[in-house]
């Protein structure tokens, strides 16, 4: 009798393990880690190379690449220049991390006097960086034209290098319409002269930087002595993706006047 208990123990304890093997199923993970969403950002760095009759200039107008350059540098810092005087600077820029759209603005901080009337600048896409002035690069912003004339409008001047009307690689066209690619440095140069300015497109003795300043004959430009113009410049990238409707302060609609109740 105990013996055929025994057995029927033995026949429970099996049919037990055979139950709990029944219940095992395949299975898989995959794992995912580190999802991350990051800000992008614009940033924004300037150079310059800068000659003052053909020498380059000390101790402002010339500085490499770097963060936070253009508070403490100054592109044009001349203390005694006469007629006939002239200069150049190739402002060099470009976006380290994304295209961005670019706007400029030119703001006069003393109140106009003759040296402004005396004093021509012109501005062009120096394509190659080398600080002259060659035929068939473009000259922008409607240049040479005197400092007076270039607040005429009022001050601060706007400009604009690259928003949803055009590009100043193809200015004043508007056929190509593209932000300031990223990691790709381009050139704007900028030419003064305490006089005439003449376009040559020549890097001949002559007009060693593409152009030439010629001081007036009449000596009008007494009237300008003592007299100085102060001005800052400044510089602006937003974001181009998701943002295709931007337009630099030059090409934004007028604001309409809130009409009085």
């Amino acid at each position: 009798m105990k013996k055929i208990l025994l057995s029927i123990l033995t026949i429970a304890v099996v049919s037990a393990v055979g139950v709990a093997a029944t219940r095992a199923f395949f299975s898989d993970t995959e794992t995912s880690s580190g999802n991350t969403f990051t800000a992008g950002s614009i940033d924004l760095q300037i150079a310059s190379q800068c000659t003052y009759n053909g020498v380059a200039c000390t101790p402002d107008g010339n500085w490499a690449y770097g963060n936070g350059k253009l508070t403490s540098e100054k592109f044009f810092n001349f203390t005694d220049i006469k007629p006939g005087d002239w200069g150049e600077n190739t402002v060099s820029f470009k976006i380290l991390t994304n295209p961005a759209w670019m706007c400029a603005s030119i703001a006069r901080t003393t109140t106009a006097n003759e040296l402004s009337n005396f004093v021509n600048v012109f501005w062009w896409v120096d394509t190659n960086g080398n600080n002259i002035y060659e035929t068939g690069e473009k000259v922008l912003f409607g240049g040479p034209l005197t400092l007076q004339t270039l607040w005429s409008g009022g001050s601060p001047l706007p400009l604009t290098f690259a928003d949803s009307t055009r590009n100043w690689k193809y200015w004043p066209e508007a056929s190509t319409i593209e932000p300031i690619p990223a990691l790709t440095e381009q050139h704007l140069g900028i030419g003064w002269c305490f006089g005439t300015i003449g376009l040559t497109g020549s890097s001949s003795t002559e007009a060693p930087n593409g152009f030439t300043c010629t001081a007036g004959v009449s000596g009008a430009e007494n009237a300008a002595q003592g007299d100085q113009i102060v001005a800052t410049l400044a510089f602006t990238a937003e974001q181009s993706k998701n943002n295709a409707a931007f337009l630099c302060p030059e090409n934004r609609p007028a604001a309409t006047p809130t009409p009085t109740p």
